[in-house]
């Protein structure tokens, strides 16, 4: 194969796949990296000129385009021909002993434009998606990962790398990495939270959990690592919050109309149900509505200006301890 496309949301799998393709083919090859973003310094005839020309020095030449502009909503129709055309030609006829690579690391090439359909047509050009996977699948895909991986994980571990993660195969990928260096083979949650990122999302779930379980500490350090970690406002997190109680509720709903785990999941798209439903027994269905009309009315007093939003959020999660 002379020709790839390597796209998708999943950013590691689409660097891995590079790298697996040109490992064997460096040590006699001449690379060439180009940015593709900016089709004003961009120039894909040059680009494809090149990988039509012999290289002096090795067997093979390697042209890298990273970004390109013709795959996505940007540039002007006669741009987006021309590049189809420049594609259709070289794709007609490309130099066996040149590979061309476009990377669109991150997201998914558009499948509109009519560089894509030239590069789906012809049978020199291998197209590899690395899709964000629909959440029925995350969860084996997890399981599958980490049990492969060769490292053992604590149950507190294996959950905190879930959060962590936030839906990204991705994170998963380059957590394994880390933990690698580290050199640890049982890894532990102290592990994970040193050696992934912090995240966001996982953060919103630690301040939805510690509030439930009235466990004001962890509360707390939730709030403030979401305020200066973050940079989330106060008036930022009320939907979040409130978002979290909302799933909460749902779960104990669903729960009280029989629906097993797996069901819930899949309809709420929760990799959470055991522990939200655990939560969900601490309150009745009318306080855990309670809390959310209490945000609604915060949210809608520091909008008009009745209510200061400074510490407003951190107030109210105390109150309710």
């Amino acid at each position: 194969m002379n020709i790839y496309l390597l796209e998708g949301k999943e950013s590691y799998l689409v660097k891995r796949d590079k790298q697996n393709i040109l490992a064997p083919l460096l040590e006699d090859s001449t690379v060439t990296e180009l940015d593709g973003s900016d089709r004003r310094t961009f120039s894909l005839r040059e680009a494809l000129r090149l990988a039509d020309t012999v290289s002096l020095f090795d067997n093979r030449r390697i042209v890298i385009i990273n970004d390109p502009f013709f795959l996505t909503t940007s540039g002007s129709a006669s741009e987006k021909e021309e590049a189809a055309s420049l594609l259709e030609s070289y794709c007609r006829n490309p130099n066996p002993d040149s590979i061309v690579m476009f990377i669109c690391s991150g997201w998914n090439a558009d499948k509109r434009t009519a560089a894509f359909r030239i590069l789906s047509k012809y049978p020199s050009v291998k197209i590899v998606s690395h899709k964000e996977q629909k959440f029925q699948n995350l969860t084996a895909a997890i399981d599958e990962i980490l049990r492969n991986s060769g490292l053992t994980f604590t149950k507190e571990a294996d959950a905190e790398i879930r959060l962590r993660a936030s839906g990204s195969l991705s994170e998963v990928y380059r957590a394994l990495d880390s933990f690698r260096l580290y050199g640890a083979d049982r890894i532990t949650k102290r592990d994970v939270e040193h050696l992934m990122p912090p995240n966001p999302e996982a953060d919103i779930w630690r301040l939805g959990e510690a509030l439930l379980k009235k466990d004001a500490p962890s509360m707390l350090r939730a709030y403030r690592d979401l305020k200066e970690t973050a940079g989330y406002s106060d008036l930022d997190m009320i939907p979040l919050i409130a978002s979290q109680i909302r799933r909460i509720y749902n779960t104990r709903k669903c729960m009280d109309c029989g629906m097993s785990d797996q069901e819930i999941k899949d309809y709420l798209k929760t990799n959470t149900v055991y522990y939200d439903y655990q939560n969900s027994k601490r309150y009745s269905t009318q306080q855990l509505l309670g809390m959310l009309s209490s945000l609604a009315d915060l949210e809608q007093g520091i909008k008009s200006g009745r209510a200061e939003e400074k510490g407003s959020i951190e107030t109210w999660l105390l109150n309710r301890i």
